[in-house]
């Protein structure tokens, strides 16, 4: 949910171009919950004057909506001028040598944005032969974990055994929590999970637009979220989840 500055009627949100509103007003049924979004003119971008019965629904509308007052007025070039904007803030909050490979990330979103060629330059980052890399791991349990940097901390988790083969999941989780799950383990063995993994490591140094890197593309784009200061303007916020569920519809 957003968080919301509360009055007798209304729940507000002031933006830098504008505000969020869901005025509650009393039927004989119950409270309605009415949203709507405005510009820094008061004109109306989108509203729903129906109502919610529900805050929480009311809240979703406004969350999904809240990328239409970038829309509003402008065009499609300067729509995603705006997106790229918000890409240059977290390419700034990647400073570090091990998250280059975000960064590159990150650019050639912007360059797909932009309709431009992606940069398949080499990238000045940590090299790891994956093939051929000693996997160090510690059991906790069902789960096994170990450190693979740059790209955070592995960890495989044993579900069920039958007599013969087990069922297993992977996880990597950056150094800030945010986890990138795999859909594809193999129930098979753990030798054969381990060379799943080293697939996933290579992908993660793949820093391309393209359906096959689609979940790489939403773990670098939720570390971005994450590491966001609470100081930044909202926006900034919506413009990175409305990427990440833009690509998640046209790349597929």
């Amino acid at each position: 949910m957003l968080n919301w500055n509360r009055t007798d009627t209304e729940h507000v949100i002031v933006l830098q171009h504008g505000k969020a509103v869901i005025r509650e007003d009393e039927t004989s049924e119950g409270k309605v919950y009415k949203p709507h979004i405005e510009d820094n003119h008061g004109n109306i971008v989108v509203r729903f004057d129906p109502g919610f019965d529900d805050f929480e629904r009311a809240d979703t509308f406004v969350s999904v909506n809240l990328i239409e007052l970038d829309r509003n007025n402008t065009d499609e070039a300067t729509f995603r001028e705006k997106l790229v904007s918000a890409l240059d803030a977290c390419i700034g909050l990647l400073p570090q040598a091990e998250r280059a490979f975000h960064r590159r990330r990150l650019e050639n979103i912007q360059r797909w944005l932009l309709r431009q060629p992606a940069n398949r330059d080499s990238i000045d980052a940590p090299s790891t032969d994956w093939d051929n890399y000693v996997f160090n791991w510690q059991q906790d349990g069902s789960s096994f974990h170990c450190d693979t940097p740059p790209h955070g901390k592995a960890i495989i988790t044993e579900h069920s055994r039958a007599q013969t083969s087990a069922r297993y999941s992977i996880e990597i989780e950056d150094s800030i929590g945010i986890i990138l799950k795999d859909y594809y383990t193999p129930s098979v063995d753990f030798q054969s999970v381990e060379a799943r993994l080293r697939e996933i490591l290579s992908e993660l140094e793949q820093p391309f637009v393209d359906e096959v890197y689609l979940d790489q593309i939403t773990f670098t784009l939720q570390i971005c979220q994450r590491l966001l200061p609470k100081e930044t303007d909202l926006m900034q916020m919506v413009r990175l989840q409305y990427i990440e569920g833009y690509l998640g519809e046209v790349l597929p």
